[in-house]
């Protein structure tokens, strides 16, 4: 990790993210900047970023489900995995309400669609004992309970008053205004990711490492290599298959 992440340490210390200096790789395809953060307990979060507008549009965590597996949770944005007809055998429904964290620069903001029901039947509120935003229906067809773990992590209670709602095209978007405090760390934040994190593109990412060839071909003299595969995924940790084809001898 480089000096200029030092500025925003003791802030991620106050607000609970793990500690230590983390491993960061980078790389910019598809129009985002998709940062990854290796922490010394293994923890692993990944960020991904509007190149344009350093937006964040996605922070998942990478999280132990038990018996040796971990799964992804996302925190904000959503997993986005589209049915396969030929490996899935039941398609996720289309008319289910869908939840996502979608944040502006100033408010924490959730979006439900697929909810069918007249604007007049929601009820938005604080939990101010449990510190959750709820959400329900008078007609008892819908209930969320909303945690806002960047305020957790902080320590900051919701108020009521910085909670604002409004429903249209069959779809709820419930905002929160964002406090100083993270406001204060998410522009250190976004510095830090757009100008002190150097990333490589797809296209380079995919390069074969010449030295790496010459390497294998000199230590074994009946191989050759003839193709290195493409990463199985754009991080820290990935796999390659590499081809080798023996020699012939005269």
């Amino acid at each position: 990790i480089n000096a200029e992440y030092m500025g925003i340490k003791e802030m991620e210390k106050l607000i609970g993210m793990p500690t230590g200096e983390p491993i960061v790789t980078a790389i910019v395809a598809g129009g985002r900047k998709k940062v990854q953060f290796v922490y010394p307990d293994k923890t692993e979060l990944v960020e991904e970023y509007d190149i344009g507008t350093y937006e964040l549009l996605v922070r998942r965590w990478k999280k132990a489900k038990g018996y040796g597996k971990e799964e992804w949770i996302f925190e904000v944005g959503e997993a986005g995995t589209p049915f396969s007809p030929d490996a899935d055998l039941l398609a996720p429904s289309t008319t289910n309400p869908i939840f996502v964290r979608k944040d502006t620069a100033t408010q924490f903001q959730w979006r439900i669609r697929n909810l069918v029901w007249p604007k007049t039947v929601y009820i938005i509120e604080v939990d101010s004992v449990k510190q959750d935003i709820v959400i329900k229906t008078t007609n008892k067809k819908y209930y969320k309970r909303i945690s806002v773990p960047d305020l957790q992590r902080l320590g900051i209670n919701l108020e009521a008053k910085q909670l604002s709602w409004m429903y249209q095209s069959n779809t709820l978007i419930v905002s929160y205004n964002k406090p100083a405090e993270i406001l204060e760390y998410e522009a250190k934040r976004k510095d830090y990711i757009k100008n002190h994190v150097k990333e490589t593109t797809a296209a380079e990412e995919g390069k074969p490492d010449c030295k790496t060839q010459q390497m294998i071909h000199l230590s074994e003299p009946h191989l050759s290599l003839i193709h290195i595969s493409e990463p199985t995924r754009r991080y820290a940790i990935s796999y390659a298959v590499f081809c080798l084809k023996k020699k012939k001898t005269k």
